[in-house]
Formats: structure tokens, sequence, C-alpha cells
């Protein structure tokens, strides 16, 4: 799963910014952070309130962890799976 988060610019050459320009108050816009990635330490991630703000990665996000090596076996059999997958959908 992929998310993004926008924020405008607000330069005054950017043609979205210049026709939709941010409807907050300017010193409230310029608040704003990107909502940080998870971090963890010591095995609990940190709470919300003290990362925002903060420059993170995504190195704790739940899908990273405890990925399992692809084996030699499911390699083999993939190649199977695809050629089968193909042959399905071409009798369309």
């Amino acid at each position: 799963m992929v998310f993004y988060q926008i924020k405008k610019c607000t330069s005054d050459e950017c043609a979205y910014c210049v026709i939709n320009p941010p409807r907050l108050p300017e010193d409230i816009f310029q608040s704003l952070h990107f909502v940080p990635d998870p971090v963890m330490r010591d095995g609990q991630y940190v709470v919300f309130d003290d990362i925002y703000g903060t420059e993170t990665d995504d190195s704790a996000r739940p899908g990273l962890q405890n990925v399992q090596p692809t084996s030699e076996t499911d390699k083999e059999l993939k190649k199977i799976l695809v050629a089968s997958m193909s042959l399905y959908f071409s009798s369309f």
C-alpha cells in the first residue's frame, strides 16, 4: 500500500497554488508537517506527539518487519504459476 502526502508549495510560479491557495491562515499553514513514518524504540512504537515534525524513514514500517526471504522452491513454483495464469487469461 502506498500513501502520498501533498502540501501546497505556495510558489508564485506554481499554477495550482496560484489558483488554489491554502485556505488556512499563513501561520497555521507554515506550522503543518507531514505525517511521520512509524518509529520503533525498544520494541515499542514511539508516540505520535513525540515524532511529529521530525524527519523519519520507513524502516520501522510494519510491512517491512519479519519479511521472509524467497526460497528457491518458491521461485521455481512462481514460474509455473505465471505460465498457467498466462494460459488462463489468453483463453478469454
